[in-house]
């Protein structure tokens, strides 16, 4: 097959360097590998500078740094790897560039979403990154907003520009990118498959403790990737957990109880703090609700950009309408006390400086509450795990949470189980006011359970085992903050010497054939969706005993536990420590 490599981010080096790795295992596999850089094409804005830190309004003399490192690099990897290829820049003529600014000129701010090129929504797509780093919520941009969003579109439509030639020249059989839903990217895609040439992406794993050794690798994008990981979960969910994958997914829990991934939103878990009980006036009697909001803004950018489909008919249209019913509920149970936990991204935090829009409605809203509900805002710096000690039943929205604290044993109700990227059947769920309610109710006569922790394990498994490929053999780096101070400053030497020196190692310390290349090359090969398909892992050559399983549980739950409780001293004796308790010791007594 010839495949053609739309890479226009060299600067970014985590993802370019995974991306290059594919593209040599597929080479090496006898693949014929087109390898398309960018050549300053998008030098007035793109992805490569909002990662470093560049605004979108700086100095182009800031911009054009982050175009000479994304020059450098991409030089590095076209003479470490030899791959054929060329920029983009080296196919968008004067008249395609003349074009381009006669379409910026004649936009209306208010029309933004039917500007279509080549049948394709260009101005939908073109919001993506835009929304997602305003935190925005609405349509409607001020003047610096409308500035913002010229450059990106400018970007996008200069990439259709270039890909509809390219894909044109080449006739490519498959086309791979790092992260299908940045728009430079999505509408090579979108032309690809108009011309029914199968797209994949590429895009790190999630398991925070080895994100960079592995990669999602799917058809289409990751809405479409987790949409057909879910499509496969009855096969694996009665499939007993290895041990060696659930110290894995414990390692992920632990990086967020400690809060050193900086794609973590939780702060760590504090010594020292007053209890969460005390801290908000919980009294003894008192069952806790814990409704678990998500982030707003990231699910408006992926509707308003095309690359998921708008919810309609959801039991609440909105979360204010679901947090609003839920305090009405509680207002009238006296024995109940509910936490809404605000989504830590609507604020700044330690991955964003922006506040977003659908924070000043909640300030304006969560108000003048029932003495039984309190506001637990990312300001006050409470964990999750500190919250989760405490909490009889979750209340999810669609975040992630839904699956960390299950993993835990928590019961979690959902309000929307088609918005998940999890299988719903992890949680309760209804779709009815009467069943949401009557779902709460048996979550909390239902309460703690192992087995509602084995079943998160074996997603879990799913989601960071069989749904991903490793290169963890070729790309060995770590985002946790390195604890050696001597490591520390002979890197930074090592970058005043020579700036990309890191980067040059992992070229040159690279295996000489990737461990995965074979289910690299088989996903391609047969148009398979997920790794799930690979044959490997339908039929898997051991699969552990349940007792084993059961072995593991019981290991990675008290390590968890162990973790939270000896950080948090205020735990000591908490609901989840007494239930975690109460299970080791009906496991210790039944193998004594």
């Amino acid at each position: 097959m010839k495949i053609l490599f739309y890479a226009p981010h060299s600067a970014i080096w985590v993802h370019a360097f995974p991306e290059a790795l594919v593209a040599e295992s597929l080479a090496k596999s006898g693949h014929e590998v087109v390898y398309v850089t960018c050549g300053r094409l998008l030098d007035r804005y793109c992805v490569a500078m909002s990662a470093a830190g560049v605004a979108v309004l700086d100095a182009q003399e800031k911009k054009q740094a982050v175009c000479a490192t994304c020059t450098a690099r991409r030089d590095l990897i076209r003479s470490k790897f030899g791959f054929a290829g060329y920029d983009l820049a080296e196919r968008v003529s004067a008249e395609d560039r003349a074009t381009v600014r006669g379409l910026l000129g004649a936009i209306d701010r208010k029309r933004v979403m039917d500007l279509e090129v080549e049948g394709i929504p260009v101005g939908a797509y073109a919001l993506y990154e835009f929304l997602l780093e305003r935190k925005k919520g609405t349509l409607t941009f001020d003047a610096k907003e409308w500035s913002d969003y010229l450059l990106r579109l400018e970007a996008a439509l200069l990439s259709l520009h270039a890909a509809k030639r390219i894909l044109g020249e080449e006739k490519p059989d498959r086309l791979v990118v790092y992260n299908a839903l940045y728009s430079s990217n999505r509408v090579a895609c979108e032309l690809a498959e108009r011309m029914g040439v199968a797209t994949y992406f590429l895009h790190a794993g999630l398991n925070f403790s080895s994100r960079l050794q592995t990669l999602l690798l799917g058809k289409r994008n990751p809405f479409h990737y987790y949409a057909d990981m879910i499509a496969a979960w009855p096969h694996f969910r009665s499939m007993p957990c290895d041990p060696r994958m659930m110290s894995s997914i414990a390692e992920h829990i632990l990086v967020l109880i400690r809060g050193t991934s900086p794609f973590g939103y939780s702060s760590a878990v504090r010594a020292g703090e007053p209890a969460i009980r005390e801290r908000f006036g919980i009294r003894a009697d008192q069952r806790v609700l814990v409704a678990s909001m998500s982030s707003n803004d990231e699910r408006f950018a992926a509707e308003s950009g095309g690359a998921l489909a708008k919810s309609d008919g959801l039991l609440f249209p909105q979360q204010l309408d679901w947090i609003a019913s839920v305090v009405d509920y509680v207002r009238r149970r006296p024995e109940l006390f509910l936490i809404v936990r605000v989504h830590p991204r609507d604020f700044p935090n330690r991955r964003e400086s922006t506040k977003s829009e659908h924070a000043n409605l909640l300030e304006g809203v969560l108000r003048n509450l029932p003495p039984n509900v309190a506001v637990n805002w990312p300001s006050d710096g409470i964990s999750l795990f500190e919250v989760a000690c405490e909490a009889d039943v979750f209340l999810n929205a669609w975040s992630a949470v839904g699956k960390e604290v299950g993993l835990l044993g928590i019961p979690v109700v959902l309000y929307a189980p088609t918005l998940v990227a999890y299988p719903p059947d992890l949680n309760y769920f209804a779709t009815t006011l009467e069943g949401y309610y009557a779902a709460i109710e048996q979550a909390l006569a239902d309460g703690w359970s192992a087995e509602r922790a084995r079943m998160t394990f074996r997603w879990l498994a799913v989601e960071y085992g069989y749904g991903l490929v490793g290169i963890g053999d070729a790309f060995r780096r770590s985002e946790a903050p390195s604890r050696h101070l001597i490591r520390r400053i002979t890197r930074r030497l090592l970058r005043a010497i020579h700036a990309d020196h890191a980067e040059w190692l992992d070229c040159v310390r690279r295996p000489a054939r990737l461990a995965a290349a074979r289910d690299i090359a088989e996903i391609l090969e047969e148009r398979l969706a997920t790794p799930c398909a690979l044959q490997s892992h339908r039929m898997p050559g051991r699969v552990p005993a349940l007792d084993e399983e059961t072995a593991g549980l019981r290991s990675q739950l008290q390590r968890i536990g162990k973790t939270i409780f000896s950080t948090a001293a205020h735990s000591s004796h908490s609901l989840l420590e007494r239930n975690l308790g109460l299970y080791l010791q009906e496991k210790a007594g039944a193998h004594a």
